[in-house]
């Protein structure tokens, strides 16, 4: 399996900066409507956040914004949305919802675009890099490098529309 890019240690995540002086809490009209997009995005957004590694102390501060969204369902008349279990005081969304509803839907989504878009990236790259030296690719014109990279993508892109993962052959006796 390929490295994960590293993510650089100092890495600021945004909640660890102080707020705007003066700024301690907020309130935020919702509608019923409102108020389930936001619990489903609180959903979506805690699977991005729980899928690599994040410091132990930036979780814990999404996950008490998305269990404080998910603990106000009773008054938007949500309360089918949510289940809590009091032996872990915690809150999630029901499964129709969740796991087995629209917030999966939109995570399975994003993640095969992603996959597409990433393996075609990154094929591209590999294939000009190649052709060319590190050196004549930094001579060239940033708007030349542009251009090979989209028609190399272009050209992934429609042979994994047609063929999808059938055209892929991986030699693995290396």
């Amino acid at each position: 399996m390929p490295k994960k890019e590293k993510r650089r240690k100092d890495k600021k995540y945004r909640s660890e900066e102080q707020p705007a002086a003066g700024i301690r809490e907020a309130s935020l009209s919702l509608t019923p409507e409102e108020y389930e997009a936001l619990a489903i995005m609180a959903y979506a957004g805690d699977w991005v956040i729980n899928s690599y590694e994040v410091p132990k102390n930036i979780k814990k501060i999404y996950k008490n914004v998305k269990e404080k969204v998910f603990s106000q369902a009773a008054k938007f008349g949500k309360e089918e949305m949510i289940r809590y279990s009091p032996e872990y005081d915690y809150y999630d969304l029901e499964s129709e919802y969740g796991e087995d509803g629209i917030a999966m839907e939109f995570i399975n989504e994003y993640e095969n675009e992603v996959f597409w878009d990433e393996l075609i990236s990154r094929l591209a790259k590999r294939d000009i890099l190649r052709e060319y030296s590190r050196e004549a690719l930094g001579e060239m014109e940033s708007v030349e490098r542009v251009r090979m990279l989209m028609e190399k993508e272009e050209k992934y892109g429609k042979i994994f529309e047609k063929y999808g993962l059938d055209c892929v052959i991986v030699n693995i006796s290396q």
